[in-house]
């Protein structure tokens, strides 16, 4: 039965109904009809009765609504905020209507208009968890964390017995770094929901970026003895674990990964799992192909033109010119906070960031959204138009500008310490901007054997971007932009970057670990040797190896691979 159909067979239910009993008796019938299609996520023939409510009455506010609410559902912002503003102007006061309007202009962006709908929930409902509990996602998403804490604890004091907020408390709190308490309330999530997986993977990811993998380990294994299938959490495990015989925990991921229930994105977690642990016990062909298929997996997953990267950095390099700079001496904010570390991932820059932070005049922030964030707030897109266009008409206290607010949020991470790095990797696109708004700043580039490089990429699940890094040929090619980028800035701008090699720094340390410091304006500190030993938290997939002192076995390693890797020696050109 197509729609039309539907539609004229309710129409036809509708004005039966409206025949047979009073108009208000039809309208609360048909809203009946259309909230238990709703509820059953049978989003067409919901509307469908929500829209004939319309044709009888064009201000109807549930239907409004609720056409608004579907509207969210399926991802058009626009007409959800439309939809359920005209709701609210005909039922001004309904609660239930303003908490969905705050979350649909928190769908849309429009933070500071979401924190006003929930406040008025608020005031007429003091404790409301649902209101406290979005209001928390806005004042995270402006990043005003402390705020974002109180209102999550009070959507908890709400709800005191949901361990979902329970465990979003502690998400809130992990990304503030206040590990331990984030535990605690993993911890109070357990107790209300002995059975939560989530609960105890998230405390094995916090004892990891601590530096305790015996603990975090038990924790992974307690979520998949819970839950035998919850590839996510097998994946964990091999992250913390040196695997050094065929055990119980690659047997429990191969039974998994050959279930037939094995759906695509459970088999590609079990996928880099399982080549972890098969690599830690030298089964190299064993390995490959499980990372093989998990790539292929996750490529399939997602649209991605290498093409379009290959555009922007041209289009970087084109801008960021001798005569802009030129147009533009003088400009930038002084200050000397920062210590930006740029490269490709799995360069080192996780081990560099280790190292400096081991000073005591260094704070390691880890890497930060904050630069890319601020400039497209201020230029637009990166990959836009109005970007390049902006950039070239901007004045001196512009960028200046744009520098004071990048180092006023980093400064709220320094706990007083005059240096604070900044480890986002594909920061390096930016290096001709961090020039024109940070001319003090340092940084410092980590430069790693290309085929050792991408491989180490290959071999990670990154939650989110590196959309370059599961093919093969096009990790190559992304590579080859890389380097040429570096190139030109270093062309363009002639000794403005500080390079470290990762072979130099594991084979010898010491020596270049001097330079490092150097460079950065910092004496000599022996605690820099024992990075290893530096108390801090490391949330990257390299958290693992820097709580050991330097090895060298990463070194070539691509050669165990050689044969398999040939599209991307291919890509390189190498």
């Amino acid at each position: 039965m197509n729609r039309s159909e539907n539609r004229r067979r309710g129409k036809r239910r509708y004005q039966a109904a409206r025949n047979s009993a009073s108009p208000a008796a039809a309208r609360q019938s048909l809203l009946d009809t259309a909230m238990q299609h709703h509820a059953a996520g049978r989003l067409a023939e919901a509307e469908q009765a929500y829209r004939q409510m319309l044709d009888s009455d064009p201000t109807d506010p549930p239907a409004l609504h609720f056409l608004g609410v579907i509207a969210h559902q399926r991802g058009d912002g626009d007409a959800a905020v439309d939809l359920i503003e005209t709701a609210l102007r005909h039922a001004p006061g309904d609660i239930e209507i303003e908490m969905h309007l705050g979350i649909a202009y928190l769908g849309v962006g429009r933070l500071e208009d979401a924190a006003s709908a929930f406040l008025t929930v608020l005031s007429a409902r003091p404790v409301h968890a649902e209101a406290h509990h979005n209001l928390a996602r806005v004042r995270e998403r402006q990043g005003r964390m402390e705020e974002a804490v109180a209102s999550y604890r009070d959507a908890v004091t709400a709800a005191p017995q949901s361990a979902e907020l329970h465990i979003a408390l502690g998400n809130a709190l992990r990304r503030g770094e206040r590990l331990e308490e984030a535990v605690a309330s993993y911890r109070e999530a357990l107790s209300i929901k002995p059975d939560s997986t989530v609960a105890y993977v998230n405390i094995g990811n916090i004892y990891g970026a601590m530096g305790r993998l015996d603990d975090a380990a038990a924790s992974f294994r307690q979520a998949v003895t819970l839950e035998p299938g919850f590839a996510q959490a097998h994946r964990h495990l091999s992250l913390v674990k040196k695997f050094r015989q065929y055990d119980d925990d690659v047997k429990a991921m191969e039974k998994q990964y050959a279930a037939p229930s094995s759906r695509p994105k459970q088999g590609m977690h079990l996928g880099f799992a399982l080549a972890k642990a098969h690599e830690d016990l030298g089964h190299y062909e064993k390995s490959f192909q499980y990372l093989l298929e998990a790539n292929t997996t996750k490529r399939r997953s997602f649209e991605f033109d290498i093409e379009d990267a290959e555009r922007r950095f041209r289009r970087l390099t084109e801008l960021f010119e001798p005569s802009l700079y030129a147009r533009l001496e003088g400009s930038g904010a002084p200050d000397t906070t920062p210590l930006f570390i740029v490269g490709m991932p799995r360069s080192g820059t996780t081990l560099v960031e280790q190292i400096l932070s081991s000073h005591p005049e260094v704070r390691g922030a880890g890497d930060l959204p904050w630069l890319k964030e601020i400039i497209e707030d201020e230029f637009g897109a990166i990959d836009d138009d109005a970007f390049y266009k902006g950039v070239r008409l901007a004045d001196n206290e512009t960028f200046s500008g744009i520098g004071q607010r990048y180092v006023q949020k980093l400064h709220e991470r320094s706990d007083g310490a005059p240096f604070v790095t900044d480890k986002m990797p594909f920061n390096f696109q930016f290096v001709g901007m961090i020039n024109l708004i940070l001319p003090n700043a340092k940084i410092v580039h980590c430069r790693r054997d290309p085929l050792d490089t991408c491989l180490s990429i290959f071999k990670n699940y990154f939650s989110e971007g590196n959309l370059f890094a599961y093919d093969l040929a096009e990790l190559g090619r992304f590579y080859g932009l890389y380097r040429r980028v570096m190139a030109h800035w270093e062309t363009v701008l002639p000794g403005r970057v500080f390079d470290i090699g990762y072979e130099d720094l594991v084979s010898d340390q010491e020596p270049s670990s001097r330079a490092l410091l150097d460079h950065c304006g910092l004496d000599w500190n022996d605690a820099c040797l024992a990075f290893h030993k530096t108390d801090r938290t490391v949330v990257t997939n390299s958290s693992a190896q820097v709580r050991k002192p330097i090895y060298r076995d990463s070194v070539r390693s691509w050669t165990r691979y050689e044969a398999q890797l040939a599209p991307l020696i291919k890509a390189l050109d190498l």
